[in-house]
């Protein structure tokens, strides 16, 4: 995969299996950041420490996930 190619950031909902996506970023190194519905007091921060670059909680604002995607992919780099 060239780097043209390579994904920004991946979205991984949490409450699925490993899949292709997921095996991709590590693969590729790109960023990932996680959707999840069953989100507790600290997932957050265990989603942070398991290496993910941010944490989005469905259901979620539409109109502020572009911010939150440029803030994760800022902290990121």
């Amino acid at each position: 995969m060239t780097e043209a190619d390579k994904p920004a950031l991946i979205l991984v909902v949490e409450d699925n299996p490993p899949n292709q996506m997921l095996i991709e970023a590590v693969l590729t190194g790109a960023p990932v950041a996680a959707l999840t519905a069953h989100a507790l007091a600290n997932d957050d921060q265990l989603s942070l420490d398991a290496g993910r670059v941010g944490y989005i909680t469905k259901p979620f604002d539409t109109r502020l996930l572009p911010d939150q995607v440029v803030g994760f992919l800022i902290n990121y780099q």
